[in-house]
Order: C-alpha cells, then structure tokens, then sequence
C-alpha cells in the first residue's frame, strides 16, 4: 500500500518493490480461497486509501458483495481488492514502467553479521 500510495500522489514517482511472492498484493494472509477465512478489521476501515475511508465497502457493493462498514470481508476479496487497486495505479497508461517488482527478498546486511 505504501507503493501505491507514493504512485497515486505523484506521477513522477517510480517504485522499486521486492517481493518474493506472486502474484504482487496477496501475501499469505490474502492468497486463501476458503470464503470462511475472513478479515480481522471491519471493512469499514480497510480502505486502501486514507482519504477516502468507504472505498473498500464501495469496491465490495461493485463486485456484488454484500458486506457493510461493519462486516467482515473475506480474506480472499480483500487480496482480490488490493490487486484491482495495483491494476488501476500501476498498469494503466499513467502507470507504466512506476512500479517495478523485483521478485526477491531483501536481507539485511546487519543479519547476515548476526550469525558470524
């Protein structure tokens, strides 16, 4: 989120993003397709954008789903939401080439030390 973030208030900026796991936005907490596994926050406060708090709860009514401000989304919808949010910012025409995704982690010069 804070890659979109810095995309959507600027369109110079241009993100370089590690993430060793694909697709980019899932993670393992949005990657379940069981419907039962659900979000441990209201939806009402899962917006991926600060200044607009009712985005999520509005992008769920879009996709035909029924759950309020104060509803549990499920995992799976919230992840689905999160790549429609990459889609929009990062791969329309305004998008191209600002978000670069390194499929890779980055480890830290000081753990490496840690261990010798």
């Amino acid at each position: 989120m804070t890659a979109l973030n810095l995309l959507a208030q600027s369109r110079a900026a241009k993100v370089l993003l590690f993430e060793k796991r694909a697709p980019v936005g899932l993670g393992a907490s949005y990657s379940t397709h069981n419907p039962s596994h659900k979000l441990n926050v209201r939806a009402g406060n899962m917006s991926a954008w600060p200044d607009r708090p009712d985005h999520f709860v509005t992008w769920l009514a879009g996709q035909g789903l029924d759950v309020g401000p104060d509803g549990l989304a499920s995992r799976a919808d919230y992840g689905r939401y999160l790549q429609a949010q990459i889609a929009e910012i990062a791969e329309g025409p305004e998008g191209l080439g600002r978000l670069v995704v390194n499929p890779d982690a980055i480890v830290s010069h000081l753990a490496a030390k840690v261990g010798g």
